[in-house]
């Protein structure tokens, strides 16, 4: 496995509980030189110091521990202005993710093609 320097300035948070799935969000941007930091907690993603030098966030919405609305609204109580984007299976995933201020979306199940363009608009 590919793993990118960690000098590297392009840098995601991932917020997702399924294990599989993070690995393999991990795995494929990883390949794309871009410095993952993996939470299956979202608790401890926004305590992590990582979260404050992420260029993205991709949020998973429908978490054990704390909704991802939830973790939206604790996220921009902080002040943060890191870009979101959720990651669901909910069919109204556009309509959900305007109403909570995320910046994008992406619908499980993904193509790898649509999470790196998905990406790729946030992290150059």
């Amino acid at each position: 496995m590919h793993t990118p320097s960690p000098s590297t300035s392009r840098r995601v948070v991932v917020v997702e509980d399924d294990e599989a799935i993070l690995d393999m969000v991990q795995t494929v941007l990883e390949s794309e030189d871009i410095l993952v930091h993996g939470f299956r907690n979202p608790a401890e993603a926004l305590c992590a110091p990582e979260l404050s030098l992420a260029d993205l966030v991709l949020l998973d919405l429908t978490l054990p521990t704390m909704s991802g609305e939830e973790f939206m609204g604790a996220l921009r109580a902080r002040g943060a202005r890191v870009p979101v984007c959720i990651m669901t299976a909910v069919a109204e995933i556009d309509e959900r993710g305007r109403l909570m201020g995320a910046d994008g979306a992406i619908r499980k199940p993904f193509d790898l093609d649509d999470l790196l363009t998905t990406v790729g608009r946030f992290v150059r």
